[in-house]
């Protein structure tokens, strides 16, 4: 829902995903894809999902201020 103490927000507000068949329409596409970055709107963080491994584990890189 985006109301607890880890917020979800949509990372591709710019397209629908799978409006119809999800849970929670407005997070359908949240997820971001190894290679993709997103910016915190208004924080000047980046959230950039640089590696994923065959096991499942994720590398992801955090950079504030930019």
């Amino acid at each position: 829902s985006g109301g607890g103490p880890v917020e979800v927000v949509d990372t591709h507000p710019e397209t629908g995903a799978c409006w119809d068949r999800s849970v929670y329409p407005p997070l359908a596409d949240a997820p971001l894809g190894v290679g993709e970055t997103f910016t915190v709107p208004g924080d000047a963080t980046r959230i950039e999902v640089a590696d994923r491994t065959p096991s499942g584990s994720w590398t992801v890189r955090i950079s504030a201020g930019v």
